[in-house]
C-alpha cells in the first residue's frame, strides 16, 4: 500500500485461510496482524502486535467478535491483561483487568453499557479488600459498595 503496509493473503482452493498484514513503514502504533479465516472464508481469529510490546488476541463467531485478550508483553502498562468478552451482536458483555499489583477488575455490561464493577484486592497490597460499583442505564456510577480488610 502507499502508506508502508504489506498485505500477504494465502488462499486454499480459491478461499482465503490467512491474511498477514505488516506495518514495514512504521507509520501505525501496530507492526503486525494476522488473521485467520475458515473453510468459507469467514474470520476465526486476529493477533495484532502493537510497537508498545501489547498484543491483542481477538476470536470471532460466525464472523462476530466474541472475546479479545490484550496481553502486556513488555510490561510498559500498569495491567497484565485485559480480557473481554461479547454477546451474540458483538457488544461488550463483561471486561477483566488484571493489573500488575494484584488487583482485578471484573465489569458486567448489558447492550454494551456498564453495569457493575468489582474491583478486588487479590494480593492483599491495600486496607480494602473489595468494592463494588452500580451504574445506571446510561453507565453513570450510581453507588460504591466498599469492604476494608478489617
Amino acid at each position: 500500500y502507499d502508506d508502508g503496509r504489506v498485505l500477504e493473503t494465502l488462499f486454499v482452493d480459491g478461499v482465503r485461510t490467512t491474511a498477514t498484514m505488516t506495518d514495514v513503514a512504521d507509520a501505525y502504533a501496530w507492526s503486525m496482524y494476522i488473521d485467520m479465516y475458515d473453510d468459507a472464508g469467514v474470520r476465526e481469529s486476529r493477533s495484532l502486535i502493537y510497537d508498545d510490546g501489547r498484543q491483542t488476541d481477538t476470536t470471532y463467531a460466525a464472523g462476530v467478535r466474541a472475546e479479545s485478550v490484550s496481553r502486556d508483553l513488555a510490561d510498559q502498562f500498569v495491567w497484565d491483561t485485559v480480557q473481554q468478552n461479547f454477546d451474540q451482536d458483538g457488544q461488550r458483555a463483561s471486561q477483566t483487568n488484571a493489573y500488575d499489583d494484584g488487583r482485578v477488575l471484573e465489569t458486567l455490561f448489558v447492550d454494551g453499557v456498564r453495569t457493575t464493577a468489582t474491583m478486588t484486592d487479590v494480593a492483599d497490597a491495600y486496607a480494602w479488600s473489595t468494592y463494588i460499583d452500580m451504574y445506571d442505564d446510561a453507565g453513570v456510577r450510581e453507588s460504591r459498595s466498599l469492604i476494608y480488610d478489617d
